[in-house]
């Protein structure tokens, strides 16, 4: 395995919380560039594959429809580095992923897909879940690049 996807793989697993945030450059419908944040949750080999999570109501979803590519900017501060990696990025839709990857995430955390639309003032509706459900809301979006 190359130095540098070792290292991908440390951070995630050994570094603090702030390490996992990671900005996404996405092009919109009018080919402006985009860039969000979003969280690192696991990175693989063979080939290499990132995932993270987003919010499925925010804008990027529909600009990675229209176009699947993106570049990720990762600057873990624990490790004082930059990683840029540019591809294609799908939505991970098999059921079995995403139930096991909500199941892994802390109460708070989840708390965030269950609020209202991104850009949207805090408090507002969100989806009929609760932090407690085995199954992942809608608004839950696992991507893979």
């Amino acid at each position: 395995m190359s130095p540098w996807l070792t290292e991908l793989q440390e951070i995630l697993t050994e570094g603090p919380p702030t390490d996992a945030f990671a900005a996404l450059a996405t092009v919109d419908g009018d080919g402006h560039p985009r860039a969000r944040m979003v969280v690192m949750r696991a990175v693989r080999s063979g080939p290499v594959r990132l995932r993270f999570t987003a919010d499925g109501r925010s804008a990027k979803l529909g600009e990675l429809a229209r176009e699947p590519r993106a570049e990720l900017c990762w600057y873990p501060p624990s490790r004082w580095v930059q990683f840029r990696l540019a591809g294609p990025v799908a939505v991970v839709r098999h059921p079995g992923e995403r139930q096991a990857l909500w199941a892994s995430l802390s109460p708070t955390t989840r708390q965030n897909f269950l609020g209202g639309p991104p850009g949207q003032p805090l408090g507002g509706g969100g989806p009929d879940a609760t932090v407690g459900d085995p199954q992942p809301p809608e608004t839950f979006a696992l991507l893979e690049m």
